[in-house]
């Protein structure tokens, strides 16, 4: 009888299996301290019943391994069991009010990242998180992310900043005010949808398209969630040689707030050059709260979250990115996902079904499968022929590394602050505040310095009486937060937010709101130095439509009164 290509196929994969069976001590201690050989640029899917050992096993892999413990990593949990907090240097959640919340602004991207790309990351991002299938609210959302980039300065024809021409420039701490946050595009949105022809002549369906847009957007302005996305930084770039945490205490948000995060995930790794040596590992963990399966029957454009996991297991091997997902049964994860993980841990599973249906992919006996002592995993690899079971233990040949718990202690203050700071800027009444500091920057400019620290005093007044009708405000934190909106403004009227900015606006405002008068002749000259260029009419432009009757009749006022007793 002749033999079939499928026959040698399998054939051979009988003989590598049984080389590998016998000779099996060749592959023990690399991975999981007795286990197989692998590779996690090749991804790795873990599953198995509550209590079975998957996620100590993944620790163990993070934390003990001889080989893959000197990699950084990020870890997504959704849950509040928060498995993974002991094994972090940092520690954020994400969507809750208490805890450390990590900054990310989707709208960020580093120097080598091209803008057209990035745009298409964020509108595939946002359309999912909109249930319509509109074509005017896919343009909408579209032509609105392009709208804020250019209205940073960044240039429609060459697509790049004149400010940040090079690597360089990404090194100050100002550079982060020439891209967009969360507040821009919900304003642009709104700006959009109140003059559009279009929306005035669509009538109930664009009114309601209209509504969806807005709210999708504005859930992230304020609150917890915008404590992470309505700011100007995104901390998974400056964290990549880190181990992070990332936990999403509420489930019922865990959908909109991981669209956003996959966004960043890719934008952080198609930073690197294309190399497929391993360098950083991401784990998905409780992967059927991310990304449920049914979700990917309910869409039809491609923009589901399961499209973007696989986006991100199909390409991150080119960057060095090993993707870790972890469950509890196949069953509730996206079969299109599975099938592009090549590697598999199976430990215990309750399902009678599902344990038939592992069974005859493993090529084992179901009893065996459901019947594995604890923390025992059965593998197998794409071209293995049968799988193989395995003791998962902690390596004898390495010591767990030191690892820092919780919260980096040196950051706690510094994070209070920035959580204060993001919270004011997440008001319902920012653009009465952006529009105060725009006018005393503007008085600023051009009254004499003498005049200076009583300017101050008073811009300081206003904010804290702004902020004072939404929430209570830190009397401590204001010379900083003021310099968070000093820069904001500058960025929007077009002028260059030079390198130490931020800490000049910061040094002046808190030497003269605390009465350090010993330097505060020295401060102010170098304020008004470094306001001398800022353009007049671009700062009343951003004022215009703005401004009171009674704050325009002070500002001709002190117009005079700098006249008279300027030089």
């Amino acid at each position: 009888m002749g033999t079939n290509k499928r026959d040698l196929e399998e054939w051979h994969d009988f003989l590598k299996w049984r080389i590998w069976g016998q000779n099996k001590r060749m592959f023990q201690g690399k991975v999981l301290g007795r286990g197989p050989q692998i590779d996690l640029t090749k991804h790795l899917y873990v599953c198995g019943s509550s209590g079975s050992g998957k996620t100590w096993a993944v620790k163990t892999l993070l934390t003990d391994n001889a080989y893959f413990s000197k990699y950084p990593f990020l870890v997504v949990e959704p849950t509040q069991a928060r498995n993974y907090a002991e094994i972090g240097d940092y520690v954020y959640e994400i969507g809750s009010g208490e805890g450390k919340n990590i900054e990310l602004n989707p709208f960020y991207f580093p120097f080598n990242e091209k803008l057209d790309m990035h745009i298409n990351l964020l509108t595939s991002s946002f359309r999912a998180m909109i249930p319509s299938k509109d074509s005017y609210v896919r343009t909408l959302i579209t032509e609105s992310i392009e709208k804020i980039y250019y209205q940073k300065g960044w240039d429609k024809v060459t697509k790049t900043h004149k400010f940040l021409q090079s690597e360089k420039d990404y090194e100050n701490e100002e550079h982060y005010y020439y891209f967009p946050r969360m507040q821009d595009l919900y304003d642009e949105i709104v700006e959009r949808t109140t003059n559009s022809t279009d929306f005035q002549k669509g009538g109930e369906n664009y009114g309601t398209a209209r509504e969806l847009t807005k709210s999708a957007v504005g859930k992230f302005l304020s609150g917890s969630l915008g404590y992470s996305f309505n700011t100007y930084k995104n901390e998974l770039y400056s964290k990549q040689k880190d181990r992070v945490v990332l936990e999403i205490p509420d489930i019922n948000s865990a959908e909109p707030i991981i669209n956003i995060l996959l966004s960043c995930i890719i934008s952080t790794y198609s930073n690197r050059k294309p190399d497929e040596k391993l360098k950083h590992i991401t784990v998905f963990e409780e992967a059927q709260l991310l990304f449920p399966p049914d979700k990917n029957s309910k869409r039809d454009d491609g923009q589901d979250i399961n499209n973007k996991l696989q986006q991100i297991i199909t390409t991150a091997r080119k960057f060095g990115e090993g993707i870790i997902v972890v469950n509890q049964h196949p069953a509730e994860i996206n079969e299109c996902v599975l099938n592009n993980i090549s590697q598999r841990l199976v430990y215990n599973i309750t399902s009678h079904d599902i344990n038939q249906h592992i069974a005859k992919d493993f090529r084992i006996n179901p009893e065996k499968l459901g019947n594995a002592p604890k923390f025992h995993a059965w593998y197998r690899e794409n071209g293995l022929y049968k799988a193989m079971l395995f003791e998962i233990k902690k390596s004898r040949q390495t010591s767990k590394p030191k690892l820092k718990k919780g919260v980096n202690p040196s950051e706690e203050a510094k994070s209070e602050k920035r959580k204060l700071i993001l919270g004011y800027a997440g008001l319902d009444n920012i653009h009465e505040q952006l529009n105060t500091a725009a006018y005393y920057l503007e008085l600023l400019a051009k009254c004499h310095p003498d005049c200076i620290p009583a300017l101050i005093r008073e811009f300081r007044d206003e904010i804290e009486k702004i902020i004072g009708t939404q929430a209570t405000c830190q009397h401590d934190i204001l010379p900083e937060y003021m310099s968070h909106l000093t820069c904001i403004v500058l960025g929007e009227s077009g002028a260059a937010i030079e390198t130490g900015l931020y800490e000049k606006f910061f040094a002046v405002y808190r030497d003269i709101l605390e009465n350090k008068n010993q330097s505060t002749k020295l401060q102010t000259e170098r304020l008004t130095k470094t306001l001398a260029p800022i353009k007049a009419k671009k700062v009343a432009e951003y004022q215009e439509n703005m401004l009171s009757k009674s704050l325009q009749e002070d500002l001709d006022y002190f117009d005079n009164f700098c006249k008279h007793y300027g030089k």
